[in-house]
């Protein structure tokens, strides 16, 4: 089973390319997801790169843009790598501009592209998707009824709450963070003291607010080994690039069946959700 790793804020995934190079990593991993590719990742490696569209598309003339160089943050925002191998689809409109660029790669759609049913999962692929991703809400059950033959799994990652245009930035010090590298991390603390991270996208204007702990599957993985899943993908957000390492050497054994032992799971992930891995939505 194939293994790939995603990294929202380009910067730990320049850090981390580097560190699973060092740690040889890169030989056992078959995707490398991120904004832009890390140097030296398709020259010291043979990683696919995929790059990673934003959550939100917005169009050219998106007041969301600064007017003096909208037409040049668009197509910094939006671009499409030539040494991408694939791309990752978040929305509709997203699939029709990549579609529309003439892209040869692969396009990948995210969880947040519904595919919840097998109808559902014809239509992307009539539209272009060459491989999907299981949608989170789905239990292992409807998994199987679906259809998950060539699709991949989220088996770790902190899920996406909200995205919003309202900017926490902004709303705390009275002034927009345009100039702020996209991936920054913001907390909101709720009543019962909980604490939500925000992922910033400045270059597209939004938050990305996260769940306060992540999925994790790693007690589950001789079931979904026992699939038609492609592969798993591990989702990297407000972990560092050595934390990355460490829980994608984790789950490179997990998928190989060896044992890690319980002390090694708790320090690396001392709280996490299972999702709805088997109890499923209704």
């Amino acid at each position: 089973m194939n293994l790939g790793v995603l990294f929202e804020n380009q910067n730990t995934a320049e850090e981390a390319a580097a560190l699973f190079k060092k740690r040889g990593l890169l030989d056992r991993i078959s995707c490398f997801y991120a904004p832009k590719c890390p140097g030296g990742l398709k020259e010291e490696s043979h990683v696919d790169f995929v790059r990673v569209m934003p959550w939100i598309m917005r169009g050219k003339d998106d007041p969301a843009f600064r007017e003096k160089d909208r037409a040049a943050l668009y197509e910094k925002t939006y671009e499409i790598p030539e040494d991408a191998d694939g791309i990752l689809v978040r929305n509709y409109e997203e699939l029709g501009y990549v579609k529309s660029s003439g892209f040869k790669g692969k396009v990948i759609s995210d969880f947040s592209l519904y595919a919840f049913n097998a109808e559902a999962l014809s239509a992307l692929k009539e539209m272009g998707v060459d491989r999907d991703t299981v949608p989170l809400e789905l239990n292992i059950h409807e998994m199987r009824d679906r259809g998950i033959e060539g699709s991949v799994l989220v088996v770790y990652g902190r899920a996406p709450l909200m995205i919003s245009a309202q900017c926490i930035y902004r709303t705390r010090n009275g002034k927009c963070g345009k100039d702020l590298e996209n991936g920054r991390k913001e907390t909101l603390t709720d009543r019962m003291n909980v604490d939500f991270p925000a992922i910033l996208n400045c270059s597209a204007c939004y938050n990305v607010i996260l769940n306060s702990v992540p999925l994790s599957l790693h007690g589950e993985m001789d079931r979904v080994r026992n699939t038609d899943l492609s592969g798993v993908r591990l989702d990297f957000t407000t972990e560092s690039a050595e934390e990355a390492a460490d829980i994608t050497e984790l789950y490179l054994d997990l998928i190989n069946g060896k044992e890690t032992g319980n002390d090694a799971v708790s320090r690396l992930i001392p709280h996490f959700t299972k999702g709805h891995f088997r109890k499923g939505v209704e």
